[in-house]
């Protein structure tokens, strides 16, 4: 998916997808759904299985 559509898709200009998105060291929850529904990708699936990984040490 280009970056255009990515930034479409999120309701934002293209060109502030990497100030919001790509150049931040964490996203809100609201973000990070809306990019998973973008994406079609379960990212809270993989921070769930980080952290009972990081809860088990």
């Amino acid at each position: 998916m280009s970056v255009k559509l990515f930034a479409d898709k999120l309701g934002i200009r293209r060109t502030n997808v990497y100030r919001d998105v790509f150049e931040q060291a964490s996203l809100d929850t609201g973000l990070l759904m809306k990019i998973s529904e973008i994406l079609q990708y379960d990212f809270f699936a993989d921070l769930s299985k980080k952290h009972q990984e990081r809860s088990q040490q």
